[in-house]
């Protein structure tokens, strides 16, 4: 296992994860439309794919499992800090809002992750015998 790689990736996921859901605070308006909610998510799952697929790709041995468990870390990080957010604010995100989060990294988790795979084991990259 590659320690240093994991909480590598962790850490970018979770900066780049919480700058996005930041701005979405930030600048949607109060009553915001479904476009608004379709973009944030778009936006994350982009984001998210170009984070996987490029960690992976410089990840000779299990990506796969590199990236599971930097997505476990990244999300217990992130439900602490839900923690502090609830005490703080006292209001708690809405179930759904949370399952479709979670749908959106792990399907770019899968995705993201065969991408930096399949661009590893391309042709071009194989030495000549």
């Amino acid at each position: 296992m590659n320690w240093p790689y994991i909480f590598k990736l962790a850490t970018t996921l979770f900066i780049v994860q919480s700058l996005i859901g930041y701005l979405y605070g930030l600048f949607s308006p109060e009553y915001s439309s479904h476009h608004w909610f379709l973009s944030n998510y778009l936006t994350s799952l982009i984001s998210s794919l170009a984070i996987f697929s490029f960690f992976a790709y410089r990840q000779k041995l299990k990506p796969f499992l590199h990236a599971w468990i930097s997505l476990l870390v990244t999300q217990v990080a992130g439900f602490a800090l839900l923690l502090i957010y609830v005490s703080w604010f006292g209001s708690w995100p809405s179930f759904f809002i949370v399952v479709v989060d979670l749908l959106v990294i792990v399907c770019a988790l899968i995705i993201g992750t065969q991408l930096g795979i399949y661009f590893q084991n391309k042709p071009a990259n194989q030495p000549d015998a």
